[in-house]
């Protein structure tokens, strides 16, 4: 994918660039860690049933957009006069059912999903207004599906490996609550996984599960 190679070649050109810098600077003094609590929806390119596994409808499945719901854990490793390094994690789930449009009768109809990812962060001049950084990790999904109207000893509850690679920005700490910096992001996600129990074959056996959506990240 576009979005997977560009990804992997800026992390691995900013990192080889970098200088490493003696000296200690304001991101080095502030808060640790973060946590981001984000709002997005769930958009699923389209996939294609095997030959054969159509019954009254289309081969191509198209999912509607759907509401997602994420928290993000980062921790600082260490950090240069322009570039912070983060190990972290992600939890992100559907409150609501991902529907197809327009399903074929055999074909699972909606499901619901949680990916939970491990990964490394880089984010760039995090001293600056606005800091753009990139992630890049993996770990499980497991997908919940509806079963089709035709078909019978259907298996719900799907286990799937996932890569997950991530974009975004971040802000400066625009208020504080509680005592807790708080600071904006608008990011996006692309959770590469296996397919949910469909009932039926497809042409490839991974999907793009992509999120976009945004939140306030919480340092401490």
């Amino acid at each position: 994918m576009n979005l997977k190679a560009i990804v992997l070649c800026t992390v691995v050109s900013f990192f080889a660039s970098a200088p490493v810098s003696s000296q200690t600077t304001d991101v080095e003094t502030a808060e640790k860690n973060e946590i981001g609590l984000i709002l997005g929806v769930t958009a699923t390119p389209s996939r294609t049933l095997a030959p054969g596994g159509v019954i009254g409808g289309n081969s191509e499945l198209t999912s509607k957009a759907g509401l997602a719901l994420g928290v993000d854990y980062d921790r600082r490793i260490l950090s240069t006069d322009w570039i912070t390094l983060y190990g972290g994690s992600d939890f992100l789930a559907s409150p609501l059912n991902v529907k197809l449009s327009n399903p074929p009768s055999n074909v699972s109809p909606q499901y619901k999903y949680i990916f939970l990812t491990v990964h490394a962060k880089v984010k760039f001049y995090s001293d600056r207004k606005v800091s753009p950084w990139l992630s890049v990790g993996g770990g499980y999904a497991r997908f919940h599906e509806t079963p089709p109207t035709a078909s019978f000893g259907f298996n719900q509850g799907t286990g799937r490996a996932t890569i997950e690679m991530g974009a975004g920005f971040d802000t400066q700490p625009v208020t504080h609550i509680a005592g807790f910096p708080i600071a904006f992001r608008v990011e996006a996600r692309d959770f590469y996984s296996g397919v949910p129990n469909y009932g039926q074959d497809l042409v490839h056996s991974k999907q793009h599960n992509v999120v976009l959506g945004g939140g306030l990240v919480v340092h401490f």
